[in-house]
């Protein structure tokens, strides 16, 4: 996707470039001002997702078809209005389960749900990125009382939780600048800032000195050990995968992958082009005779706004006829919004400060 993007704006921006465009997704993403621009913070916590990969305009400048942001945006207008019983379609159920799976994890780094789904949407695993637990699965899941807890954020041995990931990742720094002459040179003016400065350049991005396994892992795992096939399925992850379990996903049979989070220290994609993609069009499924799994961007309501879009909070049926009614919740729409926009409440309120 973010070709697309860099492709989008060298376009629409002639003294652009690559590079430039590059600088400006950089910062868009992650600005170095903590309340700056900041979308890779806060993108996950949108209500509704919308994949506007696809150009909405073919090379004649025709409409293209396959563009299928207008579809995604009445379905939103139809849960908003209530117009129509709409309830949720297989893909939101299984992202809605595996972020609910998600909030089982205690990393200290991120926290990540998968949800593992059969042909005929049915939820046959789900996983989190976890801390794995001898005699199989991970810490965190059971019904036994008083079982120890050896999570990251549950050390035992008197000393204070961490991420080992991040600790070997500054060990890893402190032995490069002890053995390279230029970086000891470096380091004597530089004594703060180097450390992350080199863990920026990349040392950062290091996967495997992480305790957990990762819930795409976990999933696949839990699959297995109760005997559930995993080919011909269809995974949805909070977070889009690492080059680590993408090749699992692949080696498992999944077909489908959905995601909602970037990220970007994956490198699937480039280590996997061969069975790897993210173009659904003229896709076809590995268990039907296609070459490569889809990667792409889960699209439809969000699940933190699950529970508010499908929820039956009126009635929906004549109690006397059995005819269904559209009906008005007893207590208010869950969709109310403020009758003043929010600069007009905030002047309101500064007036009222200032008066007192």
């Amino acid at each position: 996707m973010a070709e697309k993007r860099i492709q989008r704006i060298t376009n629409k921006y002639d003294n652009a470039g690559r590079t430039h465009a590059l600088d400006f997704m950089r910062r868009d993403a992650k600005g170095g001002e903590r309340h700056g621009q900041r979308v890779s913070d806060t993108f996950h916590l949108s209500d509704f997702f919308i994949d506007n990969t696809t150009d909405r305009l073919n090379d004649d400048g025709t409409g293209n078809r396959e563009w299928g942001v207008p579809d995604a945006l009445s379905r939103l207008i139809k849960i908003i209005s209530r117009d129509t019983i709409v309830r949720p379609e297989s893909a939101e159920t299984g992202m809605h389960d595996a972020y609910s799976e998600s909030l089982r994890s205690a990393c200290l780094s991120r926290q990540v749900g998968a949800a593992l789904v059969d042909a005929h949407g049915n939820v046959i695993a789900t996983g989190s990125n976890e801390v794995p637990k001898a005699g199989g699965g991970v810490y965190g899941k059971t019904f036994e009382e008083g079982e120890e807890d050896h999570r990251c954020a549950y050390r035992k041995l008197g000393e204070p939780a961490y991420c080992s990931n991040t600790r070997q990742q500054n060990e890893l720094v402190k032995k490069l600048i002890a053995e390279i002459p230029e970086l000891q040179s470096a380091a004597a003016e530089r004594r703060l800032t180097l450390p992350m400065e080199i863990r920026n350049s990349g040392i950062g991005d290091l996967l495997e000195f992480s305790r957990a396994v990762h819930a795409e892992m976990d999933v696949l795992l839990s699959a297995a050990r109760t005997g559930a096939s995993t080919v011909a399925t269809r995974l949805f992850v909070t977070t889009y995968p690492c080059h680590y379990c993408a090749r699992h996903i692949v080696s498992a049979g999944v077909d489908e992958v959905q995601y909602i989070e970037p990220y970007p220290k994956s490198q699937a994609e480039s280590l996997h082009p061969d069975s790897i993609t993210n173009d659904p069009k003229g896709w076809t499924p590995p268990s039907k005779g296609g070459k490569k799994v889809l990667f792409h961007p889960f699209v439809g309501v969000a699940p933190r706004m699950y529970r508010r879009a499908f929820l039956k909070d009126r009635d929906l049926k004549d109690n006397h006829t059995g005819t269904m009614l559209k009906g008005e919740p007893e207590w208010g729409s869950p969709w109310h919004l403020r009758s003043a926009a929010y600069p007009e409440l905030e002047a309101v309120l500064t007036k009222s400060v200032g008066a007192e």
